[in-house]
């Protein structure tokens, strides 16, 4: 216990060094009503990392950009999507952890991918959002969900690099084909092989490798 709760004192200290908690300030562009999301988003993301190692988290740490970053996601969140769209995210931070973060900042959307992330399974979230963090391949994801949903989302984590492209094509009956697919080994291989012979056929929109 000891041992965690010095863990934890090593990240808060370095979040500060980071500036990602600032002195109390109000300028022109901040807004006093993100301070409290702010710290508890903070807060959240400490909790996660306080499970790792303290050199593993501050990397961590350091690359998600500092509170500049983190609060100017907390505003675009608010404007998209409300208060429901910024507890969402605080949640999804302590739960997912910075891939959360990485996620909605890498959105077109960020409180539609947060809520589909969150309307996920447990075990299913954080490889979602690890997914949504890739660069170009998680923003072409992204405008998927933002089209047809959450059930996108679970087909590419469930079917990586097959779901998400078989519901771009194929739509609402995509995501019902990709949830159908069979647990046993053969079978589902057989059922993956139907999804990628039926994407080719009908042309590919959107590549998520």
């Amino acid at each position: 216990m000891r041992h965690a709760f010095l863990g934890r004192l090593v990240i808060c200290l370095y979040i500060g060094a980071l500036g990602v908690i600032e002195p109390p300030s109000i300028s022109c562009g901040q807004s006093v009503a993100v301070r409290k999301p702010l710290k508890a988003l903070v807060e959240s993301i400490t909790e996660y990392l306080g499970k790792r190692g303290t050199r593993e988290s501050a990397k961590e740490l350091a690359s998600l950009g500092g509170e500049s970053t983190l609060r100017e996601l907390l505003e675009r969140t608010g404007r998209e999507g409300g208060d429901e769209a910024v507890e969402r995210l605080i949640r999804l931070a302590k739960n997912v952890g910075p891939e959360a973060i990485r996620a909605a900042e890498n959105a077109p959307n960020a409180s539609i991918v947060i809520r589909a992330i969150d309307d996920l399974p447990a075990n299913l979230a954080e490889r979602a959002a690890k997914r949504l963090a890739a660069g170009s391949e998680g923003r072409a994801l992204a405008e998927t969900v933002e089209e047809f949903g959450a059930n996108a989302l679970e087909a590419e984590v469930r079917h990586p690099g097959v779901g998400g492209r078989l519901v771009a094509t194929l739509g609402g009956d995509g995501a019902d084909l990709a949830s159908r697919a069979k647990r046993t080994r053969r079978s589902r291989s057989r059922d993956m092989r139907r999804i990628l012979v039926s994407c080719q056929l009908l042309g590919e929109t959107r590549s998520y490798h």
